[in-house]
């Protein structure tokens, strides 16, 4: 653990302590049962000083030190196309150096009959919704040390949904590329789609091609409603229970995912929500910069 400001006859495993458990939102007895020692790795503190130094944390099984400070890592990512092998080898670049275990991408414009193209063992087990055309198409890339499994897609490259086992628990991961136009009627579905699974955890991540609010979710916004999420969308949400992480997280924060050129706005249009039972344990919520592709990701740490 890095950065741990040192002091005068500090009781070292006890700082270590309080700061896991403020940082994980844990009880302070359950890290403390965790633990089995913690020391500086540099052990001289020169008089009436304080710095920030790093320390080593021995836990009493690796079980509970997992448990602890192994937390997934999700990523969301409108791709605008994966067709050029040059492109797939930057993206596949970006993502790996993150070292993720749920990658959603959408856009991936890979037709049905070229699925195979999507196949990367460098990401995870894919679990792919395309269309016969080269365009939409959705992807999610699960860590193969994860046990995982399809439970529904469409056949127009818009939806993928994959149960998998997290460390005991069965997680719903739900990635979606929404379209522009008839939005009501894909959000009534794929609620029709989640009924069965309301009780769930779920995470539902993508490109939802609409804001939440075109006051803080959109800069420049068009005349009247347009580009706001259709109510089947906010009754698909309230009844599943989902909370959009990246609002929860940045209550008063305007950030963006994608630039329309022609009509001169941003918007947030790339969004995680995810299960109230999951809202304590989504500590890192960042929308990162634009790079590859015309949308910036969204990540979380779960």
């Amino acid at each position: 653990m890095r950065g741990i400001p040192e002091g005068q006859g500090e009781n070292i495993k006890g700082k270590i302590t309080v700061e896991l458990a403020l940082w994980l939102e844990l009880p302070t007895e359950d890290v403390e049962k965790a633990i089995q020692s913690a020391f500086r790795l540099k052990a001289k503190i020169p008089k009436n000083k304080k710095f920030v130094g790093d320390c080593l944390i021995i836990f009493k099984d690796k079980e509970i030190k997992n448990k602890i400070l192994h937390k997934s890592r999700e990523k969301s990512w409108n791709v605008n196309g994966m067709n050029d092998k040059g492109k797939r080898n930057r993206i596949e670049h970006v993502l790996k150096k993150e070292g993720l275990d749920i990658i959603c991408l959408q856009e991936t414009h890979i037709a049905r009959k070229h699925k195979r193209t999507l196949i990367n063992s460098r990401l995870g087990n894919e679990f792919i919704s395309s269309d016969q055309s080269k365009k939409r198409g959705v992807v999610i890339y699960i860590k193969k040390q994860i046990e995982a499994k399809s439970l529904f897609k469409d056949e127009e490259g818009r939806i993928s949904a994959v149960q998998i086992n997290w460390q005991g628990e069965k997680i719903i991961i739900v990635g979606i590329y929404a379209p522009n136009v008839n939005k009501s009627e894909f959000y009534g579905r794929l609620e029709e789609r989640l009924s069965d699974y309301a009780d769930q955890k779920i995470i539902l991540l993508g490109d939802m091609n609409g804001v939440v609010s075109l006051e803080v979710d959109r800069l420049r916004d068009t005349k009247g409603k347009e580009g706001k999420l259709p109510r089947t969308f906010f009754s698909l949400v309230q009844n599943c229970n989902l909370v959009d992480i990246w609002r929860f997280r940045h209550p008063l924060e305007k950030q963006y995912t994608f630039y329309s050129e022609p009509n001169d706005s941003s918007s947030r249009l790339d969004q995680i929500w995810v299960s109230k039972e999951l809202v304590p344990r989504s500590l890192r919520v960042e929308i990162q910069a634009r790079t590859i592709s015309d949308h910036n990701p969204i990540k979380m740490e779960l």
